[in-house]
């Protein structure tokens, strides 16, 4: 079967994520990086200047995030929810 270069079954965003990784990796990474400081300052609106509606919804997107980044941090102590189980069974 053909591998194609387009067909690859990625979301734009994820093309778009490895993109960026291999711009900053590159030869002309530290410019890149410069552009890229620039990019986020330039279309970042504080959460005063939102409207209400725009800032619970921010802010539950923020609450989600924390919530999956503190659960991928924690320990692996959700998997083993029998306490006398050895993990050799």
């Amino acid at each position: 079967m053909p591998k194609w270069k387009w067909g690859t079954g990625k979301s734009r965003a994820e093309i778009q994520r490895e993109y960026r990784r291999r711009k900053i990796q590159g030869p002309s990474g530290e410019e890149y990086r410069e552009n890229e400081r620039q990019r986020q300052k330039q279309n970042y609106v504080p959460v005063e200047q939102r409207t209400k509606v725009e800032q619970d919804y921010r802010r539950n997107q923020v609450l989600q995030a924390v919530k999956k980044y503190r659960q991928k941090k924690k320990p692996n102590a959700t998997k083993q929810t029998n306490s006398q189980s050895t993990g050799y069974e």
